[in-house]
């Protein structure tokens, strides 16, 4: 059992409390700075001290093994039923072939590849593709305090103090929207499900479709990205940019956005560098800051090797299958010694692959099972310190019994 002892400070009155100051006149005058005399004032409140006696010591660690280790297994058996398959594109892995034809050896260049999957395991509807990027240091403090919150949400179209240190263009000097280290460094390569071929079957199923759509939080969505204020937007179809928004002044553009005509416009679109300008070939204007592959990018990572989400495919995926993505790629990941990876995985019903976590709780409800052990065997030797306590203002009190010593 647990057993509680009360405890209580004793308040000593000094002498030093009581000054005595003489002023004109001859006057004195007795200033008392004693504290009232209430027991949080006299520092007399009573408090608990749980004192663990052996059997609960046992117990809780029981406890804690026997919670721990079930939810390991669990945690074990559920990333064990993930598949997964990885492909590395930046020019450094075992495929010479591949190598050439995705290398970048020059910041500012691009170059289109093909990447091949062959199925090794069914891999369940949805599968989902990720792009991992290592050695990338999202989690340095300097890079993920630089971004503007207040910008993203289209509330300020200006940087501030928390966008350093980029807040203007290098090239042209001007103020970016949105400003800082994250927003700059933007992954820039795109993946496009190129060919699908099952032999397994014939079912005369539609081709599999690479979805780029709900891949960003909900919350980040609705709340956190916003276009800037005064960004206009509409469908235009002939008519002139200006009467599809109303007669705007200043610059007003048309752009193709899913096979469609829109007229947009930005505020002081001359004078503020925006992302669909830093970004011409990933970013439409039409989305902007909306755009949900930009979403996740802003997200950072906690680890220098990390996955990002870039679609799903809601297919099953047959074993003996073979998928092919095109892959434009342009992210130089050479300059500080990174590598770029493809990644197909499904998940499992408390996320994708983690080699790590199960195996963190069987060691955790592991060593509480020993100490639990290890504690029943000394209390049978009766090799415990005896206690004693009492309900008094008195210190406790302790007594050690070593007749049972050998």
């Amino acid at each position: 059992m647990v057993r509680f002892r009360k405890s209580r400070s004793v308040y000593t009155e000094n002498s030093s409390d009581v000054n005595v100051i003489e002023g004109e006149g001859n006057r004195s005058e007795e200033t008392n700075r004693r504290p009232k005399d209430t027991p949080f004032r006299q520092q007399e409140l009573t408090m608990e001290v749980p004192i663990f006696t052996p059997f609960t010591t046992i117990a809780i660690f029981l406890v804690i093994s026997v919670v721990f280790l079930p939810v390991g297994v669990y945690l074990m058996n559920q990333s064990a039923s993930v598949v997964e398959q990885k492909i590395r594109y930046d020019g450094l892995n075992s495929l010479p072939i591949l190598s050439d034809s995705c290398k970048i050896v020059q910041q500012g260049t691009s170059k289109t590849c093909y990447i091949t999957f062959e199925i090794e395991k069914t891999m369940e509807a949805p599968v989902y593709l990720y792009y991992e990027l290592g050695n990338f240091f999202q989690n340095h403090r300097s890079y993920a305090r630089s971004r503007s919150s207040v910008q993203l949400r289209g509330i300020n179209l200006l940087p501030d103090s928390f966008c350093d240190p980029l807040s203007h263009s290098v090239i042209s000097e001007k103020p970016l929207n949105p400003c800082g280290l994250i927003a700059n460094s933007f992954f820039t390569d795109k993946f496009e499900l190129y060919s699908f071929n099952n032999s397994n079957i014939d079912d005369g199923s539609s081709e599999p479709v690479l979805n780029e759509t709900g891949i960003a939080w909900q919350t980040d969505r609705e709340y956190r990205f916003k276009q800037p204020e005064g960004f206009k937007k509409s469908l235009c179809v002939n008519s002139t940019c200006e009467e599809c928004l109303g007669g705007i002044t200043g610059t007003c553009n048309t752009t193709l956005f899913n096979g469609e005509t829109w007229a947009y416009w930005y505020p002081d679109d001359d004078e503020i560098d925006y992302l669909y300008e830093i970004y011409p070939d990933n970013i439409s204007p039409i989305l902007g800051v909306e755009d949900e592959h930009f979403i996740v990018w802003m997200r950072t990572a906690s680890l220098s090797t990390f996955e990002k989400l870039y679609g799903f495919i809601d297919r099953t995926l047959e074993k003996g299958s073979t998928v092919q993505f095109k892959v434009e790629s342009s992210f130089y990941v050479a300059g500080f010694d990174g590598h770029k990876a493809l990644v197909l995985s499904t998940t499992s019903e408390v996320g994708g692959y983690n080699p790590f976590l199960g195996p963190l709780y069987l060691v955790v409800g592991g060593v509480a099972l020993l100490i639990a052990v290890y504690f029943a065997a000394m209390s049978k030797r009766k090799r415990f310190v005896k206690i004693r306590y009492q309900h008094s203002n008195e210190p406790l009190m302790l007594e050690i019994d070593l007749s049972h010593r050998r």
